[in-house]
């Protein structure tokens, strides 16, 4: 995959970031040529953070972390038994911090938390769901193959709405 098409076609639909602030839960949009200078919370001033690493969410933190999120969010559904959750997380890890600012990627692991896999009728790991604002754009049950797989799948979903 062509290194920077995602990053082109992120930047072409949108000209800014919209970050939570650890500190105070204030949403901030900062616009994308602000985003190396460490911008600020508009409210509390705490430096705000681009989400550069993934974040385990359970029933509890689910709809605040990805419903809420103003932008794009990957879920993976995990079993800690799966080998190739296993296989595939240090990738994950990687992609969230090189996609840090356009990507937000969250966790949830299925045997701790059922009840999300019920909501979203998962039966088995790994499963991606993709959502937007809060929408539901799409979803790939199993294995993607490797990481670029997964990549240019998510470019396809945005691509197809």
């Amino acid at each position: 995959m062509e290194e920077d098409v995602f990053d082109r076609w992120y930047v072409q639909m949108k000209q800014s970031y919209v970050l939570r602030c650890g500190s105070c839960g204030t949403l901030n949009r900062v616009p994308i040529e602000k985003a190396e200078n460490r911008p600020l919370c508009g409210r509390c001033r705490e430096v705000l953070h681009f989400p550069s690493h993934t974040v385990f969410v359970s029933s509890g933190t689910f709809d605040r972390d990805v419903l809420e999120w103003p932008g794009l969010v990957l879920v993976e559904f995990y079993d800690e038994w799966c080998h190739y959750c296993q296989e595939i997380a240090p990738a994950l890890e990687k992609l969230s911090a090189k996609r840090q600012g356009m990507l937000k990627i969250v966790k949830i692991d299925m045997q701790k938390d059922p009840l999300l896999s019920l909501r979203y009728n998962v039966k088995g790991a790994p499963c991606f769901l993709l959502f937007k604002n809060g929408d539901l754009l799409a979803r790939l049950d199993g294995s993607p193959g490797n990481i670029d797989d997964l990549e240019k799948w998510i470019l396809l979903s945005l691509m197809k709405k």
